[in-house]
């Protein structure tokens, strides 16, 4: 097991849990919709869904300008982070925000 300070490396992690899961586990943990729903079912807190998008259509009827000023944009399964968008604030036109790493987004 490889353990840097008190974080657990990637490969450290798939091979220690990823691997030992039966396909039930594996199914939940690849859905953050249902991770989230079983999280709540125990009574663990989770973080705020503002909206969740079914269609290409649900994100272009979306009211973009009622988001707050700091919120992420996940997809609902995902590995290693991939596709995750940390919006840290508005910018200044309507419709348009920064990333963390400060590239501009619009909608």
């Amino acid at each position: 097991m490889i353990i840097a300070g008190n974080l657990l490396g990637l490969n450290a992690r798939n091979r220690l849990f990823l691997s030992t899961n039966k396909k039930e586990g594996r199914r939940i943990a690849d859905s953050k919709l249902l991770t989230k729903r079983i999280l709540r079912k125990h009574h663990l807190p989770t973080p705020a869904i503002l909206a969740i998008f079914r269609t290409p259509k649900d994100i272009m009827d979306f009211s973009w300008e009622n988001l707050p000023d700091n919120f992420v944009l996940k997809p609902s399964k995902g590995f290693g982070g991939q596709g995750v968008m940390m919006v840290k604030k508005r910018a200044k036109w309507a419709g348009e925000w920064h990333l963390m790493n400060n590239s501009l987004i619009t909608t």
